[in-house]
């Protein structure tokens, strides 16, 4: 994940529409939180996450945390190589070592978790040093005129593998 992606190349406009309609408000209602935040209870840097949803396990993801405070995740690799999906979002990690973070990914295929529409997710969880754990709710958007599923229950650990550039 040391290469940078262009967000306007990975997800459609609408799904970043939609992401952004969860960030807003989290900023707005913790902007009196931002404190600088000791590295070792930061989410900022690479990481590599197991994701539990609903009980199936995902091969290890990457996470960036990024120092702007968005994210770029890229799934476990696809059958042709590349990655199975690209997710974006927004994070924010605060003194106490607790963090929250929103991410959303298109819909995946089968063999992988597959879901009819693009998966919006929000996290909230702790760091303890290259440690993290989370739990989250997702819901799946299958399109225009469509239901939302969920709220589907979601839980991730994860271990560091880059830490934020000094």
């Amino acid at each position: 994940m040391t290469g940078r992606l262009n967000a306007a190349d990975l997800i459609p406009a609408g799904d970043l529409r939609t992401l952004s309609l969860w960030a807003a408000p989290a900023c707005a209602l913790l902007e009196d939180e931002f404190e600088q935040v000791a590295e070792a209870r930061s989410l900022q840097g690479e990481w590599e996450l197991l994701v539990d949803v609903a009980g199936d396990v995902t091969p290890p993801i990457g996470f960036d945390f990024r120092p702007d405070h968005t994210l770029v995740t890229i799934g476990p690799p696809a059958e042709d190589g590349g990655a199975y999906f690209v997710g974006l979002g927004y994070w924010l990690s605060f003194p106490d070592g607790s963090f929250i973070f929103g991410v959303n990914h298109p819909g995946l295929q089968d063999g992988q978790g597959a879901s009819p529409g693009a998966i919006f997710a929000l996290h909230r969880g702790r760091v303890d040093g290259d440690a993290l754990t989370s739990r989250a709710f997702a819901v799946v958007d299958e399109g225009v005129a469509r239901p939302f599923l969920g709220p589907i229950p979601v839980r991730t650990t994860g271990t560091r593998i880059l830490p934020p550039p000094q």
